[in-house]
């Protein structure tokens, strides 16, 4: 299996898929399947080759919802063979912004925004994970999280830009709304700012603080604030 990105206004990526590959996709991803390419939407977990059934473990329906997802995926299954092997989808961004390929070979998994996540190849796990230490009173973004354990490479929607920093044993702090994802050996908490720092900065209450050795990703705003000044400043 390989992905290659295409750069355009909307960011796309083609997927490699080899026979027996199997890759599951968030609903409305995807845009081209060659032919010989089996589609298959399923209810629940995808955590093994064998795809869970939601009605007999209704908890892998909850806990999708929860993380931010839809409740069904589609699973692309490439059945080609001899010569023509090969077979490629290609998928989108559900919305307007970019896509991002985590490799999960090292880790097992990134913890990522509720409802980053747009495919993946099989086996994969989408759950949820709650900020541990979130201060008292903090429910906004940043405090509920998407969990995917996966050991391949899990793409991710993210709204703008997407940068990606390495720690050392070091920590940064992120705006809650900036933060893409992260690795499972970084920690992450909320800190408080203060009322004064947020007014006079234009920054938010609660900023978020990541620490330890794994990497972090993180991403500008959504370009449609920039699309409609430019419509504004033409008419």
């Amino acid at each position: 299996m390989s992905i290659t990105f295409h750069e355009s206004s909307l960011r796309l990526a083609t997927i490699v898929l080899r026979p027996g590959d199997r890759y599951a996709c968030e609903p409305g991803a995807i845009i081209m399947m060659q032919d010989l390419v089996r589609m298959t939407a399923y209810l629940g977990g995808l955590s093994d080759n064998k795809v869970a059934n939601a009605l007999k473990s209704p908890w892998n329906l909850i806990k999708r919802k929860i993380s931010g997802e839809r409740a069904a995926m589609a699973v692309l299954e490439s059945q080609a063979v001899g010569a023509q092997s090969e077979k490629k989808i290609v998928i989108g961004p559900p919305e307007l912004g970019t896509l991002e390929s985590i490799n999960c070979e090292r880790s097992g998994g990134v913890i990522c925004k509720r409802g980053a996540f747009v495919a993946a190849k099989m086996p994969v796990d989408v759950s949820f994970k709650v900020l541990a230490k979130a201060g008292v009173g903090f429910f906004g973004p940043g405090f509920l999280f998407q969990h995917i354990t996966s050991i391949s490479d899990v793409i991710l929607w993210a709204p703008g830009p997407v940068m990606r920093v390495r720690l050392g044993g070091d920590s940064i702090h992120v705006d809650p709304k900036c933060l893409l994802a992260y690795t499972p050996d970084v920690e992450c908490s909320a800190e408080f700012t203060g009322v004064k720092n947020a007014i006079f900065s234009n920054e938010g209450v609660v900023m978020l603080k990541l620490e330890g050795n794994g990497h972090v990703w993180f991403s500008g705003a959504s370009p449609e604030p920039l699309n409609q000044s430019q419509v504004q400043t033409k008419s």
